[in-house]
């Protein structure tokens, strides 16, 4: 540390050791009354001009650029959260969608109307052309099935 046996008493205060020239280097950095810091040590030094344009330039930029960074960066983490809720959404609109259509087929092929599926009912109904025209015709109204599912709806 250069400063540390500065004759000036308020120079040697603020850039005495580590913690007070980081200190004041920070305050210099967020422009806290930088003018008045800079002059008690441009007096004593005034070659040290160079450094502090450096510093207030590179700490200036080096600010300007992390603050929109870390915007950028919350909308960013926002936006995957959104399509990860979206997407979500989505398969859990299309696991329901699967659901009436299977309690819908199930309902077409229980011929007995049991609550249970034997061999041979699944049998008769896939073998059953107005059951299947009934299943397409009923998830076709249900809106369940898109119009080239119940198209293609065939066994």
């Amino acid at each position: 540390n250069m400063l540390y046996d500065c004759p000036d008493d308020r120079v040697a205060e603020r850039y005495g050791n580590l913690g007070s020239s980081l200190w004041s280097m920070f305050k210099l950095m967020t422009m806290d009354n930088w003018v008045a810091s800079t002059a008690d040590v441009l007096q004593v030094y005034p070659h040290m001009i160079f450094f502090y344009a450096g510093f207030i330039f590179v700490a200036g930029l080096s600010l300007i650029s992390v603050v929109p960074a870390i915007f950028i960066e919350l909308h960013m983490t926002a936006q995957k959260i959104d399509e990860e809720n979206a997407r979500k959404d989505e398969l859990e609109e299309k696991r329901k969608k699967i659901e009436q259509m299977v309690e819908q087929m199930f309902s077409l092929v229980d011929a007995d109307h049991s609550g249970s599926v034997s061999i041979e009912e699944m049998s008769q109904a896939l073998g059953d052309t107005a059951v299947l025209k009934s299943l397409q015709k009923q998830l076709k109204k249900m809106g369940v099935a898109e119009e080239n599912d119940v198209a293609n709806f065939k066994l």
